[in-house]
């Protein structure tokens, strides 16, 4: 909490009614000065309750690109109402209006690196009721997003395409209830366990295989794939990864897609 301009203004003036009409025994300053104090001490309860009374939380995107704006927005809900500006460090730019009662406020962000990221805190300030002391409020927003590698399309993306084969894209072992038919017999037989062969659809698939690298080439090729993983949800193409050693099988859907978005964003990290 600390007084505005106006504030201080207030103050000072409000100071000076009443040693003036102290030292005269007049009865107007010291009527004067004494609701320029009365103003100031409402701005310091009033403010500090309306602002305590603030809920708020961030709306974000399903789907983080490094270098990419991520659109939402702030939740906000102000059982009184008041002028409220917003500073959130993560978004483009801050905002003020006035909040009263349920809203969505417009944000945006953008983060350059790929991986998890926790978002700053929330600061909130107010100048409610009268603008003549700010009270400021600090809220942790706890969140935490994991950002993807930024999808290039640069020239043929290093993916295995195929339409209509049924070939074996991994092995997991296999569980109670699944389809004999459908275990890797080969596999099994060798370690002693049953193991189940995850096979591509007879359908249209990518299978996108990120290469071996390290420093700045495996952040490209972490791009390509990315723009990969893209391009095949754009054509309704099924799309699995080969990524370290390990294997995502081909399957459709969002939520799929951000899986492997994921593998690749955590790709060499601890």
């Amino acid at each position: 909490m600390r007084p505005t301009r106006d504030g201080l203004i207030v103050l000072a003036l409000s100071l000076t009614a009443l040693a003036v009409g102290a030292a005269g025994r007049a009865e107007v300053p010291v009527a004067v000065g004494a609701v320029g104090l009365a103003l100031l001490a409402v701005s310091v309860v009033d403010g500090r309750d309306r602002l305590r009374r603030v809920l708020i939380r961030r709306r974000l995107s399903e789907s983080w690109f490094a270098g990419r704006v991520a659109n939402g927005g702030w939740d906000v809900v102000a059982p009184r109402r008041l002028e409220l500006a917003l500073r959130d460090p993560d978004a483009l730019g801050p905002a003020v209006g006035t909040a009263f009662g349920e809203g969505t406020w417009a944000a945006s962000w953008r983060i350059d690196q790929r991986g998890d990221v926790s978002l700053s805190d929330i600061v909130l300030a107010t100048r409610s009721p009268f603008g003549l002391v700010e009270h400021r409020r600090t809220v942790d927003g706890g969140d935490r997003v994991v950002v993807y590698p930024r999808p290039l399309e640069m020239g043929p993306p290093k993916v295995h395409a195929e339409v209509g084969v049924d070939e074996v894209v991994g092995l997991r072992t296999w569980r109670r209830g699944e389809r004999v038919g459908r275990i890797h017999w080969r596999r099994s037989l060798r370690v002693g366990a049953w193991w189940l062969a995850e096979r591509a659809a007879a359908e249209g698939h990518v299978i996108v295989r990120v290469p071996a690298a390290s420093g700045p080439g495996l952040e490209i090729e972490l791009s390509r794939a990315s723009g990969a993983i893209l391009a095949a949800g754009r054509r309704g193409d099924r799309v699995g990864l080969a990524l370290a050693g390990r294997h995502w099988p081909p399957r459709a859907g969002a939520a799929w897609r951000r899986t492997l978005w994921t593998a690749l964003a955590r790709a060499g990290t601890p």
